[in-house]
């Protein structure tokens, strides 16, 4: 038998056919998956073999959970699309950059591509398979290729089909298979479903399509036009969400939200919330941080970024107290095979298992080898079979969190798992009540993790965007000005605001506008004293030095206006000034004339908002910002017209009180303040060197000083001491 799997495999299926006359096959449960086993199932059946039933097999305890299956007997499991393997499998494919658990005794068949039915339905067939056409779209639905092909969230969130005659057949059967696919995602949980759809359709998307339809009018499952009020509700939920915020183009979210009723959930939801973001990073309480790009942006921030690589500089951060950190095997066990649908007739997650995920970590542990060979026979009993003894030698044997991690998780260049972290939740196996912490109070400890995990992904992602706009020492965009040094006969300026940065391009296009619309200004607010966050959550323009609030306006029409004037306190579009909004339409026309966005900053570089209670009260002033010109680097303007290092006899409480980062201590500063700065360092662990605290700042203290802001989450890491950093400093 093993001669036979070892010389056998997809180019030799005669081989297969004389030993098996039917075969089950197990998928993975989405597109890719149920089209590979539609693929799979007409190779098999066009050389003698029958496929008389499928199985789908999912990541996580699910993969433990499916049945078991004996490869000597008369029908052939097969597994497609799937990344790890398992004993009993005669043949496996799949089109992941590596596989866990494929054994010597398995014929396998991998090949790194878009999709596994690519590489089954065109390279392994000696004919095609499924149509060219349809493999482009389930390729590029695998790959999330979408911005390749021009398409948007609408585009792949419709559940609903309609022939439309004036599109050309190619954007009709592209519309055709994306329905397909949002059908098929929305319905997959239907007990039989994915297995029906498999058993008994024929490779092709609009048969899949067609079969959907009448499995899902067979068992009364909701309508595609019931889904699709389902999903345009959730869309408004998520949109309003405190879970759900925009920090610098990055999508911060934190579990998936209300998505139960029917079709409601989409992934892509954020992006259609939020089309301007070029990444997310969403926290799921299960465990899981899951890191990706915006697919239907074609150009962003990071072109070609290796989010896997920045999951492991993430995961470094903690890499010494993983590795201390052991998760008992009995833990492995109880939760691997912890799903609702494990029985005595699983495959469970046994020694094969053990070796394949973590073999070689735990034999190279004191002993390992001698608890390995004892451990055979107890990891291939099912969980529930286990005696007390059996469970207590499980007990004192385990495996670093930092191997399970890195075990666990993966993904693509563009989006990335890391993945495991349910483990740390149970630091032994059958676990007795609750966790201990009162979880109206906080979080239990593995999701406060998640959570500093997911932080410190953002952080990175922002240190990695900084550094590709070329935002580092020594370097800032000319286009951010100090507010107060600005000179327009159009502009004044609230001394709570003279001393900010902010847009030059912004403060250029409000001199053009007022002047225009012939009304002088008043700029109140910038950054100082300004919430970071707007209402729903969002990061404000303010923080980013790209957005400012008029609160007093003059209009030089009136010959009998001689003096700037407030609102009036205005709560809606008729009470407060009348004076102070006619100046205000007239000033927020001319800004719509120079491109800005009335009443909506989502999506646009540059937005007015008045007269609209958006974020706020919008009645009392206009809210005016540009991103066009770039952001201020956090630690303060170090260009030669923006800013200038004080070299000597400068402290921290200086930089503080300055307010405008126009002095800072960096490499070439001297004096007390440098002492002070370098006993910090040196009370905090930091390693300054010889001869240490010497006054002079040098390359060892900037070193020092990068990590410093690297350990406190500091928004740039650039080795600067300027407000952000002093503040942190001050701390101790």
């Amino acid at each position: 038998m093993k001669k036979l799997i070892k010389e056998s495999g997809l180019r030799n299926i005669k081989d297969l056919s004389k030993r098996y006359q039917k075969a089950k096959i197990y998928f993975h449960q989405d597109l890719d998956g149920v089209t590979t086993a539609l693929a799979m199932k007409n190779y098999l059946e066009n050389n003698g073999i029958k496929v008389v039933d499928s199985e789908i097999i999912q990541y996580g305890d699910k993969e433990f959970a499916v049945k078991k299956q004996d490869a000597k007997g008369d029908t052939m499991p097969v597994l497609v699309d799937f990344a790890h393997g398992k004993p009993m499998f005669v043949v496996h494919t799949d089109h992941h950059d590596s596989q866990t658990g494929v054994e010597g005794d398995t014929s396998t068949s991998f090949r790194s591509s878009r999709s596994n039915v690519e590489t089954l339905s065109q390279i392994m067939s000696p004919s095609d398979i499924f149509t060219a056409d349809d493999i482009r779209l389930i390729s590029t639905v695998d790959s999330a290729d979408f911005a390749k092909y021009g398409l948007e969230p609408q585009d792949i969130m419709n559940f609903v089909f309609k022939l439309q005659k004036d599109k050309s057949l190619q954007k009709n059967k592209m519309a055709l298979g994306l329905a397909t696919n949002k059908l098929m995602l929305a319905y997959k949980n239907k007990p039989g479903f994915m297995e029906d759809l498999v058993m008994t359709s024929q490779p092709s998307l609009l048969n899949i399509f067609q079969n959907i339809n009448r499995l899902a009018a067979e068992k009364g499952y909701a309508l595609p036009e019931e889904m699709a009020l389902n999903q345009k509700d959730y869309v408004q939920k998520q949109k309003d969400s405190d879970k759900v915020y925009v920090d610098d183009g990055i999508i911060v979210q934190y579990g998936g939200g209300s998505m139960f009723k029917p079709g409601s959930y989409d992934r892509y939801t954020p992006f259609k919330n939020n089309p301007e973001a070029d990444f997310i990073v969403i926290a799921w309480p299960m465990g899981l941080v899951q890191a990706s790009c915006n697919p239907f942006k074609g150009e962003r921030e990071l072109k070609g970024v290796n989010l896997g690589d920045i999951a492991q500089e993430v995961l470094s951060k903690w890499e010494s107290q993983l590795r201390e950190k052991i998760i008992p095997l009995s833990t492995i066990k109880w939760i691997s095979e912890g799903n609702k649908q494990f029985g005595d007739e699983s495959v469970g997650f046994t020694n094969a298992d053990l070796e394949a995920f973590y073999g070689d970590k735990v034999r190279s542990m004191s002993g390992g080898d001698d608890y390995m060979e004892k451990l055979k026979d107890i990891m291939d009993k099912p969980s529930t079979k286990l005696t007390e003894d059996e469970w207590a030698i499980l007990d004192k044997l385990g495996v670093p969190a930092w191997e399970m991690i890195q075990a666990n998780s993966g993904g693509h260049k563009c989006i990335t798992n890391i993945s495991a972290l349910n483990y740390f939740g149970r630091g032994k196996r059958k676990p007795e009540g609750k966790y201990k912490y009162n979880k109206d109070k906080g979080d239990s400890p593995y999701v406060k993790f998640v959570k500093m995990i997911q932080k410190e992904f953002v952080r990175k992602l922002k240190e990695k965007i900084n550094e590709s706009k070329g935002v580092n020492e020594g370097m800032i965009k000319e286009i951010d000005v100090t507010i107060g040094d600005y000179e327009s006969d159009n502009i004044d300026v609230h001394r709570r605001a003279r001393k900010d940065t902010v847009n030059k391009e912004l403060l250029n296009d409000i001199q053009s506008a007022a002047e225009k619309a012939k009304v002088k200004v008043q700029i109140n607010w910038a950054h100082t004293g300004h919430s970071s966050k707007t209402k729903s959550g969002n990061v404000s323009r303010h923080s980013t030095h790209d957005a400012v609030d008029i609160s007093r306006l003059q209009d030089l029409k009136d010959p009998k206006q001689k003096r700037l004037r407030g609102s009036g306190n205005a709560s809606n579009s008729t009470n407060g000034s009348e004076n102070f909004r006619i100046a205000g339409n007239r000033l927020k026309d001319a800004l719509v004339e120079l491109g800005y966005n009335w009443n909506g900053e989502r999506g646009h570089k540059k937005a007015v908002l008045w007269q609209t209670d958006i974020g706020g009260n919008h009645y009392n002033h206009l809210h005016v910002s540009n991103k066009d010109g770039g952001k201020t680097n956090s630690s303060g303007p170090v260009g030669k017209d923006e800013g200038k290092i004080k070299k000597s006899n400068l402290k921290i409480d200086d930089i503080i009180s300055n307010g405008d980062n126009s002095e800072l201590i960096a490499v070439g500063s001297k004096g007390e303040g440098v002492k002070e700065i370098q006993n910090i360092l040196k009370k905090n662990g930091y390693d300054l060197g010889e001869p240490g605290v010497d006054g002079k700042f040098g390359p060892i203290t900037k070193k020092a000083i990068k990590k410093f802001q690297k350990d406190r989450g500091l928004n740039l890491i650039d080795g600067i001491v300027g407000i952000e950093t002093s503040t942190e400093l001050k701390k101790g």
